[in-house]
């Protein structure tokens, strides 16, 4: 029952609007100093995602057979080496749909940035947003950084796509 209870934890604190986070993250994070820096962008965006990622990787954890990782420890792996060997290689498809979904949670992330960010710790969409100014809108610098902004998420959609289909279809069946 408490692994229940710490799921729906986990769940609630994610299905709360982020925005609703924003006005106390700026004041804890003007108290702390980490305005403006890479620093604070990498905590919030971990923030916000590892609840997501342990209700996603939650149901494939619980997917993998106890028996398998106790044949491999009985055929001679430690605990460690189940978890490499066994565990992880069943659990790949999940590992590789949460890390897509996670990576475009930040990687696209607009209002936080534009937030919680000025000159030292600006992300690429908040850099693009710069194109566009009160005088004109430089369609061509834009478009040109939106390809940039692009090609990251192309390269992990093609270097990921077998585990992709699989893990999303996995994780969409209720065990």
């Amino acid at each position: 029952m408490k692994l229940r209870s710490l799921s729906l934890a986990v769940l609630c604190v994610h299905v709360m609007p982020p925005i609703a986070m924003i006005i106390p993250l700026y004041v804890i994070y003007l108290h702390l100093g980490l305005l403006d820096t890479r620093v604070g962008l990498i905590v919030t965006h971990i923030s916000l995602t590892l609840p997501l990622s342990v209700w996603l990787l939650r149901g494939f954890v619980l997917r993998v057979p106890v028996e398998l990782e106790e044949a491999a420890q009985v055929d001679g792996c430690g605990r460690l080496g189940a978890l490499w060997r066994v565990v992880i290689p069943i659990m790949a498809p999940g590992i590789a749909a949460t890390a897509v979904l996670t990576f475009l949670y930040s990687w696209n992330d607009f209002i936080y940035a534009v937030i919680l960010t000025g000159r030292g710790a600006r992300t690429l969409p908040v850099m693009i947003s710069g194109f566009i100014t009160e005088r004109a809108v430089y369609w061509d610098r834009v478009a040109a950084a939106g390809m940039l902004v692009l090609l990251p998420t192309a390269i992990l959609g093609v270097l990921v796509q077998r585990y992709l289909a699989t893990g999303l279809a996995a994780g969409a069946v209720k065990g």
